[in-house]
Order: structure tokens, then sequence, then C-alpha cells
């Protein structure tokens, strides 16, 4: 902002989140194990309305 003289553009709340999805869940994965669970990711399946 102060170098380009851009506005402020407010990211959102989940921004951190959705930038580095793989490596969060990689991490948290890794922590689950630590506590000796098994981990199997899935998918969550598309919910259609009929």
């Amino acid at each position: 902002m102060v170098k380009t003289g851009e506005p402020y553009h407010e990211k959102g709340v989940d921004y951190f989140t959705t930038l580095n999805k793989q490596k969060i869940q990689q991490r948290l994965v890794r922590q689950l194990e630590r506590l000796g669970n098994t981990v199997i990711l899935q998918p969550k399946a598309e919910m259609t309305l009929v």
C-alpha cells in the first residue's frame, strides 16, 4: 500500500487457509499421526439438490 499507492483490500477471513491448504492439511495429518491415529484423507462428496 505504502510502496505502490494502492488502496487496502481485505483478503477475507479464510485467505491464509485457502492460500496454503495443502501445507495445513499435511501439518494436521502429521499431528494426528503423532498422537497415534491412522489418517486416511478422502475428499468430501459433492452435494446435489434434486
